[in-house]
């Protein structure tokens, strides 16, 4: 398979476009800013709504990806799990140590996998929900 890397600001990308440039859903892989790791991952998900994009693997804060993975009745479940394990099937693959990275974070880092489910199977997961029963 090729590898295409876009340089770009990752606010600003038009994933269906870039999808539809490379003729085929995208995969994205990347290490998040921790400061901006929520509008990214919530972005993806808008796109996957497109078919997009498939797949991601992303690195970021341990607390953020514990967040999406968590259980229902947990004290880390929010909106984040709700979001992302109604959108995707998420998995928390492994806890990386500060020491990894340069300059050294705070915190531990998550590495976790998301495989977006696309439109129609989001549509038949969603049929007959209701809003008010989430």
């Amino acid at each position: 398979p090729d590898l295409v890397v876009h340089h770009q600001d990752v606010l600003q990308v038009n994933y269906p476009e870039m999808a539809e440039e490379e003729g085929q859903p995208l995969i994205v892989i990347g290490n998040l800013p921790y400061y901006i790791t929520s509008q990214i991952l919530f972005a993806l998900a808008d796109a996957s709504h497109y078919g997009a994009v498939n797949c991601a693997t992303v690195t970021m804060q341990w607390e953020v990806g514990q967040r999406m993975v968590a259980p229902t009745s947990c004290k880390d479940y929010g909106i984040l799990s709700v979001v992302f394990q109604t959108y995707a099937e998420v998995h928390c693959h492994f806890k990386i140590p500060p020491t990894v990275f340069y300059p050294q974070p705070k915190v531990d880092s998550a590495l976790l996998g998301l495989h977006f489910l696309g439109p129609s199977k989001l549509r038949q997961r969603l049929a007959g929900v209701h809003p008010a029963d989430m």
